[in-house]
């Protein structure tokens, strides 16, 4: 097998609206950088895109762990609109990489924002909710590179939070580097 090109969803393939919008149902007066590190230390959050947890229960969660002023049912609705689909021109990007390389993508997601309306421009597609794996955890990792049938190093993953991108964080696989680009910065 080729290269691997491996892409995140939100933020890098798919215009997602949350951080635009979150800030508007919290009481609390916080920054994006300190809103987007709340999130991905929440257990709330953690737990939906793991699928261990059912809608409800992930708003009911939300509006407690994040000081909401709207009620589960009004933030669940809100939540599912977020994402609003490809960056422009991303679909034909995705189709003429596809006639030379496997594509793949990888994300943190859950079962109101996982589509095949997006899923279907991928080789492979894997969302957190449906592994009950995580970014960054390695596990994640190991698992789509044994299910895609390549070596780490065949794999160049292109995600906007170098959080989510394990090479920031040391991760090799068998002694082999991933291709990392995290953000506008590679860490290969």
């Amino acid at each position: 097998m080729g290269k691997v090109l491996m892409f995140d969803l939100g933020g890098v393939l798919v215009l997602n609206d949350m951080f635009d919008e979150l800030p508007k149902l919290t009481r609390d007066n916080v920054g994006d950088d300190a809103l987007k590190a709340i999130w991905l230390q929440s257990s709330a959050v953690r737990n939906f895109e793991l699928g261990t947890c059912s809608p409800e229960k992930f708003a009911a969660s939300m509006v407690e762990e994040f000081r909401l002023f709207t009620t589960p049912n009004e933030f669940l609705s809100a939540f599912s609109g977020w994402p609003k689909g490809f960056y422009s021109g991303v679909e034909e990007l995705l189709g003429d990489l596809r006639a030379q390389y496997t594509t793949a993508c990888l994300s943190n997601s859950n079962e109101l924002h996982w589509t095949t309306n997006v899923t279907s421009h991928f080789d492979y597609a894997y969302s957190s909710h449906l592994l009950n794996r995580i970014k960054p955890d390695v596990q994640v990792f190991e698992f789509v590179t044994t299910d895609i049938g390549c070596n780490p190093g065949d794999i160049a993953f292109f995600d906007d939070s170098q959080h989510q991108c394990g090479c920031c964080t040391g991760i090799r696989l068998g002694g082999t580097p991933y291709s990392w680009v995290c953000g506008t910065q590679s860490c290969a």
